[in-house]
């Protein structure tokens, strides 16, 4: 314990080493809230998983709520950009496919056992829960974006109406993650993934189809 309180201390003196401590704080508080929830855990049992004082803490972080809000952030800026990755170019199942991938991937950043301590908790903290609004917001307009992009190739019907289909996309990722969460296998959840997207791009009207 020592040898952390002299990095506590140095922390105080040096940006690197408290950019370092805080990032220490950060993932043994998210292993605790995936552990144990959000309301069993304490700041107690963070500093435990440590092996620092509670004390050391609080130079860092206010309170368990500031400590789960900027993981929450974190989550949510982490799923966010790998949206935005995924969909940078190619067709729809091409790139949904590595979204899938790098969001099941389990030494990903963005801790899927943590989604429902996340809503849990959004229920009752009004500015957690704008936070997620908001963000959530962020990821279906980068979402319709690309869909708007392949409905210009004709990949996807005219007649469709892209912001329901961001919409119901976004729906279907959270209900098969919620389904991972309970125990069906991935297997099953990727092909109900690749199938149902498939479905949506198997039947495009193209717009050269009804020139000829």
């Amino acid at each position: 314990m020592g040898n952390n309180i002299s990095r506590d201390h140095m922390a105080r003196i040096v940006p690197e080493y408290k950019q370092e401590a805080r990032n220490r704080i950060l993932k043994a508080a998210q292993e605790a809230f995936s552990e144990t929830g959000y309301d069993q855990t304490t700041m107690e049992a963070i500093a435990q998983k440590l092996d620092v004082s509670k004390g050391a803490l609080y130079l860092y972080f206010k309170s368990k709520e500031e400590l789960f809000a900027q993981i929450t952030g974190a989550r949510q800026r982490a799923l966010r950009e790998t949206l935005q990755e995924s969909l940078k170019e190619g067709e729809l199942l091409e790139c949904t496919q590595k979204f899938f991938d790098t969001v099941m991937d389990p030494h990903n950043t963005y801790n899927i056992n943590l989604t429902f301590e996340v809503i849990s908790e959004a229920s009752r903290n009004s500015a957690l829960r704008d936070l997620l609004f908001t963000d959530y917001s962020r990821r279906l307009q980068i979402l319709a974006e690309f869909l708007d992009e392949q409905k210009e190739r004709g990949l996807i019907r005219d007649d469709v109406d892209i912001g329901a289909l961001s919409l119901g996309i976004s729906a279907m990722f959270n209900g098969l993650m919620i389904g991972h969460i309970l125990g069906i296998e991935h297997e099953d959840i990727e092909r109900a993934w690749t199938g149902t997207l498939g479905m949506l791009h198997s039947s495009p009207v193209r717009a050269t189809s009804l020139e000829r």
